[in-house]
This record gives C-alpha cells, structure tokens and sequence, in this order.
C-alpha cells in the first residue's frame, strides 16, 4: 500500500480521519508533529531509531503538518516512502499536497478531504448519556445522530477524536479501558459505513453494544 497525503478539509477532520484508521489493540500510532516551527532532521532521525525495531503491532506513522518538514527532513523522509518497514504505513496530513515537495507526492497517493464545519457539541457527550441508559433509550439517542453516511462518517471521526485527546491526558485506568471500548465500537461502525452498512442500523448497533454503567 502507498504511503498516503491526507489533504484540504480542516487540521481536525484531517487528525479525524487519521485517528478513524487507528484499532487501539491492533494498531501503534506514531505521532509526528513540529518542533517549534518546522519539522526538522533530528525528528526523522529518532523516527528511523523507533522504525529499526521490530513491531509487535501493525504501525501507522502520521506525519501532522507535513508542510513544516524541512527540505533536508523530507529528502531524509524519502527513502522510508520508498521503502517503508514491515507493517508500517505512512500518512501525511497538510492542508494541501502542492506544499510538499514533488519527489515525495510521486511516492504517496493522495486524497483530498472535503471541508467540513467543526461540531459545536462533544460527541462524547451523547455516549455517556447512553451509557446508563435503558436500551429503548439508547435507540432513541442513535436516533438524534446523522441519518446521512457522510455527515455521521464526520460524527464518529470526531468522537475518536475526542476519545484520543482523553487518552492522551493521564486518566484512571478503568476510564481508560471504558474509552479503549468506546474507540473500538465507534472504529467497527465507522467501518461499517464505509462498507455501506444502513446508517440507522449501524449506529443503533453501536449504542446497543456500547458498555453499561450504573
């Protein structure tokens, strides 16, 4: 699979889209993002160190705001796009690919994101709501959500979103695990409309399915 370039949309629908490819127990997430204000050798460097061993878990690299790489940590990047590890997959988020250098958007794919406004609520929040809720209320939750595919694609990238600044932050470890099942059910469905599964049944399945609490 080519390494790929993620561009246009908005810097969270691009981290949105990244973080919808992340399975918590399957999958490590490699995190670069600028020092300051580019993204320079010393970075690549250590990303070469952490890429020489062997991985337990398939690997994602997210390069964020690959437009900040230097022309000698993108000539450095090069050979890795050409040659990536075992398990290893390369994305490259910018806002748009015409700010990277042209030997390395020939060695990517590319897709470009449509523009999309940023939700004014925490998705989160309509999960904890069904959390403790009965499961006819929990239907009738999944109902409030986008009927539309694209528009509820957008809805669980951006509670995976939420949930990875969460797991970000050092939080209990029964939190933690509660959030890891929540990520995995909202990653299952979000595959599952992209597999053109009804939208209504699927997100109706994942509140269904989600965890019980008191």
């Amino acid at each position: 699979m080519l390494p790929t370039i993620i561009d246009h949309g908005s810097l969270s629908s691009r981290a949105a889209h990244i973080l919808s490819l992340v399975e918590p127990t399957t999958t490590e997430l490699i995190h670069l993002t600028a020092s300051l204000t580019s993204i320079g050798i010393p970075q690549i460097h250590a990303l070469l160190k952490t890429l020489s061993l062997s991985p337990v878990l398939s690997r994602i690299v997210w390069l964020e705001e690959a437009n900040l790489l230097t022309i000698p940590a993108s000539n450095a990047l090069l050979k890795l796009l050409e040659e990536p590890p075992s398990r290893t997959h390369f994305y490259l988020t910018c806002p748009t690919s015409a700010s990277l250098l042209p030997t390395i958007r020939s060695r990517c794919q590319i897709i470009t994101l449509p523009s999309i406004t940023p939700p004014a609520t925490s998705q989160l929040s309509v999960i904890k709501s069904a959390l403790s809720a009965s499961a006819g209320d929990r239907l009738l939750l999944a109902q409030t959500l986008p009927s539309d595919k694209t528009q509820a694609l957008a809805w669980l990238a951006s509670l995976l979103v939420e949930i990875h600044a969460l797991l970000s932050q050092t939080i209990a470890p029964n939190s933690r695990l509660l959030l890891v099942k929540i990520a995995r059910l909202a990653h299952q469905t979000h595959t599952q409309l992209v597999s053109n599964v009804n939208v209504n049944l699927a997100l109706g399945n994942l509140f269904l399915h989600l965890p019980k609490s008191k």
